[in-house]
């Protein structure tokens, strides 16, 4: 069992090897004021700069950078 699990793991990295990506930037969308439902995501990594006060999180700091997946 553990021989064709690893064996199935490094037959997976090979494969996704052909297929990676590089990134230079990420684009972080200025939603602050909002409060989206999980419903208007769809298979998606998506990063969010929000006020604390409209996403319920406590502390002190008045910005929080929120990353969502879904």
């Amino acid at each position: 069992m553990k021989k064709g699990l690893l064996l199935h793991i490094a037959c997976m990295l090979i494969a996704s090897a052909g297929f990676a990506q590089t990134a230079t930037s990420l684009t972080v969308q200025d939603t602050r004021n909002t409060n989206p439902l999980p419903e208007t995501f769809q298979k998606t990594v998506r990063y969010d700069f929000k006020r604390t006060d409209d996403i319920g999180v406590p502390g002190a700091l008045s910005y929080s950078g929120l990353m969502t997946l879904a």
